[in-house]
């Protein structure tokens, strides 16, 4: 079994620890930045245990920021939120999407004509922006890429022959999902971090917004108003929350029922399993739970 430690441990330092639930560590930590789609949510609906968990964390006094790589920007992602019965006020106190920083970003790029590669339902990133949103690629400044237009049945060679214009023209992307995959219910799904790499891969110019890049852990630890060292970040993603929390300085809970399940499975041996997934991502969490549960 993985080893069980007294404090917070460092990959330098040994295994992380399993632990039953959260609230283990609700004495140690002020505030929680927590993962959304596969910890809170599964894209279908809210989880009951987690949201259980976030209104017993918030009602021992501590905090709660929802950081998501979603690319809806924040309150677009909150009325998706209510909709998945978790609540501001209940279940969180902010949150803070990848979508809010790269809104941010294309509101700053001025009066250049924006391409908006991604679905309708993305819509609200295109909110405020000083200037048009083209449908042309050829009119285009700029890219602002979401995700894909039909995730349930398209890949990333559909977009190739428009990725290879893009290049082309040198037009920069900003990626607001940096995301490859994502369970929507028992199904993967590709989001806009597989057009982003595909993208790096021919060569284009890339921005990335959300974890695991510092700028989200900045913004999320100034909402919070709390030192690093009294902050714990859960997520499912080892590339993103567990890496950017590292990166960060904040100590992190890695959730096993998320993207990575299948990786892990249920075997006998899901320890080494854990083990080879961490040796492969070059990042260990400080600490191992199944689901977000109290």
């Amino acid at each position: 079994m993985l080893a069980k430690p007294s404090v917070r441990q460092t990959v330098a330092e040994g295994q992380p620890s399993r632990i039953a639930g959260l609230g283990t560590l609700a004495h140690g930590f002020d505030a929680l930045l927590c993962d959304v789609w596969g910890v809170v949510h599964d894209g279908i609906q809210g989880f009951p245990d987690a949201l259980d968990c976030l209104d017993r964390w918030r009602a021992s006094g501590r905090k709660v920021v929802l950081v998501s790589n979603s690319p809806r920007p924040n309150q677009s992602l909150e009325a998706q939120l209510r909709d998945f019965g978790v609540r501001k006020g209940i279940h969180f106190d902010g949150v803070l999407s990848a979508g809010e920083l790269a809104r941010e970003a294309a509101i700053a790029e001025g009066p250049k004509a924006c391409y908006h590669l991604g679905p309708a339902r993305d819509n609200a990133i295109r909110n405020g922006l000083k200037g048009p949103v083209v449908d042309r690629l050829e009119e285009a400044d700029y890219i602002l890429c979401t995700g894909f237009r039909h995730d349930d049945r398209e890949t990333v060679a559909d977009y190739l022959g428009l990725l290879r214009q893009a290049h082309a023209r040198e037009l920069p992307l900003l990626c607001a999902n940096p995301d490859l995959t994502v369970h929507r219910g028992a199904d993967e799904v590709p989001c806009a971090g597989a057009l982003a790499a595909a993208y790096e891969a021919l060569g284009g110019q890339v921005r990335q917004f959300g974890k695991p890049y510092p700028a989200i852990y900045q913004r999320a630890l100034q909402m919070i108003e709390t030192a690093p060292d009294r902050v714990i970040a859960l997520g499912d993603g080892l590339d993103t929350d567990i890496r950017g929390a590292r990166d960060a300085g904040i100590a992190s809970v890695f959730v096993t029922s998320g993207i990575h399940r299948e990786a892990i499975g249920g075997a006998e041996r899901a320890d080494d399993a854990l083990n080879a997934l961490f040796a492969t991502a070059g990042v260990r969490p400080d600490w191992v739970i199944d689901r977000l549960v109290w």
